[in-house]
């Protein structure tokens, strides 16, 4: 039942910006989430572009290329991390301790 409960909360979060008409760009933070499933130590959701080597990963549209962004829970501390000290000093962070940005976690 938890992975139907991530799919849908994130097909929700992915209708945000349609919902409220305004874009959403690559290292902001949507901060009042509500509870995400899977992830009850994370409170903030990113979206962030490919953390691999190419800076998006894209898809042909018919007016331009669709350049895709990552929903990814965060814990506070990796909240503070981006806010405080930006996307560098997060990613060293995420590196250093190995985190799977993508596998449930508390903290």
């Amino acid at each position: 039942m938890g992975p139907q409960r991530l799919a849908s909360f994130v097909a929700n979060a992915a209708q945000y910006p349609f919902h409220w008409d305004r874009s959403v760009d690559a290292w902001e933070r949507l901060a009042n989430p509500g509870a995400i499933p899977l992830f009850p130590g994370c409170t903030q959701l990113l979206f962030a572009p490919s953390l691999g080597e190419e800076p998006f990963d894209t898809f042909a549209a018919p007016d331009d290329d669709v350049r895709l962004l990552y929903a990814i829970p965060v814990t506070p501390h990796e909240n503070h991390l981006l806010a405080e000290h930006g996307r560098e000093p997060f990613l060293s962070h995420v590196d250093e301790r190995e985190i799977d940005l993508f596998a449930p976690r508390t903290d």
